[in-house]
């Protein structure tokens, strides 16, 4: 019996648990799950000029890339990347909340930015069922993991990666590209002095709004002076008085 256990944990059970990582855990290069990757791989064969019915371009998705995990996950897939991301790939047409049947669906204008033509010879794709139409991951234009961000629980682990604004991404990229780095710090002066401005601007914005939900009071000239040297000094070293 002993024997039987080891084995299975070493072949069937491995091999669930690399395939549950794999289908549950986006990828760092493109941000995207295995399930995403079928997804639009069939949005760039069928819809790149007009839109499709959302239950024909499920059954394109079964068909061209051998997807096995019914229609409702796949519909939830779809939604999913359609809204409520810093940019959707997706543009779903119709309420969300009615039948997948009486829906469409169709590619983002920005999304083919995102994918350029010329990247597609440099793909590795993955032989599943003896079809080869998914790759390894897709080469982007900009990276969609810190885009969207990531989030997935697999046999064992778990990530989250947060989104973060599509144009500083950018940016930033366009300065490691030309500078090469991130930003331009000569000195770590600089970089306090920079992290101290933008800890003292959120500390007043906080304070004002504060100030602005309670009833206007006349103050002493003498007090605001001696209010501003404690702002300054509480930005310094936070609110337990702890220098960062």
């Amino acid at each position: 019996m002993c024997i039987r256990f080891l084995r299975f944990f070493n072949t069937e059970y491995k091999e669930f648990g690399r395939a549950n990582i794999r289908r549950s855990i986006p990828s760092m290069v493109d941000g995207f799950t295995i399930v995403r990757r079928k997804i639009l791989c069939t949005a760039f064969k069928y819809i790149t000029e007009t839109s499709l019915n959302m239950e024909d371009f499920g059954g394109h998705v079964s068909t061209l890339t051998v997807y096995h995990y019914g229609n409702t996950s796949l519909e939830l897939t779809i939604q999913r990347m359609s809204h409520g991301n810093n940019t959707n790939l997706l543009k779903v047409i119709g309420e969300i909340d009615i039948e997948s049947r009486y829906l469409e669906i169709e590619l983002h204008r920005i999304t083919q930015y995102i994918f350029h033509k010329d990247d597609e010879l440099l793909l590795n794709y993955l032989n599943e069922d003896g079809i080869g139409i998914v790759p390894a991951w897709f080469i982007l234009i900009i990276p969609m993991v810190l885009v969207n961000g990531a989030d997935g629980v697999a046999i064992g682990c778990r990530t989250f990666i947060p989104n973060y604004n599509t144009r500083d991404i950018i940016t930033n990229i366009k300065r490691l590209l030309e500078e090469g780095k991130l930003k331009k710090y000569d000195t770590p002066e600089q970089l306090l002095e920079d992290f101290y401005n933008l800890r003292l601007h959120y500390y007043k914005e906080r304070k004002n709004k504060g100030f602005k939900s309670l009833p206007s009071i006349k103050r002493d000239p003498r007090e605001e002076t001696h209010q501003k040297e404690e702002d300054e000094d509480v930005a310094v070293k936070g609110y337990d008085g702890i220098e960062p």
